[in-house]
């Protein structure tokens, strides 16, 4: 008897088995990709210039206030009055709030969606303004909040500035 048998081929280096898992944890790590890719939504960036009926929303009033979150954090709500003196009912407005510092400097940017306070009972709630849609002529108290400002703000009243707003 021969050490190689003719009836016996030579094997592989590869396992079938390996192959099989590889190409399965390909396909796991592709499918995941691609879910966190529509998961995390539009993509495109926002516009740093407003559109054309942001002149026609007017924040005034702005008040500043401090709470502690349930972590022990602190977050800054943002509250004013957004008033609609356009021809269209606004249904979402997204706004660039700009934190200075005491050198007069940009601190931080960040941009938010105004949500609408709405009395719901005893209390008031943030909601957004496609449940309390502003119509022409009409204002309403706003309030946004942040969770975390630049130590350098110099804890006056934010300069808002509205970005994009949404209409019917």
């Amino acid at each position: 008897m021969s050490f190689l048998a003719p009836d016996s081929a030579p094997q592989s280096s590869t396992n079938p088995r390996w192959r099989i898992l590889a190409v399965g944890l390909t396909l796991v790590l592709l499918i995941a990709g691609t879910g966190l890719f529509l998961v995390r939504g539009d993509h495109a960036p926002e516009p740093t210039a407003p559109d054309a009926y942001a002149a026609h929303l007017q924040i005034s009033d702005i008040k500043l206030s401090r709470a502690e979150n349930l972590v022990g954090g602190e977050v800054t709500y943002i509250e004013g009055k957004v008033a609609n003196s356009g021809e269209k009912t606004v249904t979402a407005a997204r706004v660039e709030a700009t934190f200075w510092s005491s050198m007069n400097e940009v601190a931080q940017k960040e941009r938010a969606d105004l949500r609408i306070l709405k009395k719901n009972g005893v209390y008031e709630d943030a909601v957004e303004f496609a449940a309390a849609p502003l119509a022409p002529g009409e204002s309403a108290q706003f309030q946004m909040a942040f969770e975390h400002i630049s130590a350098q703000w110099n804890q006056a009243a934010p300069e808002i500035r509205v970005l994009r707003v949404a209409t019917k």
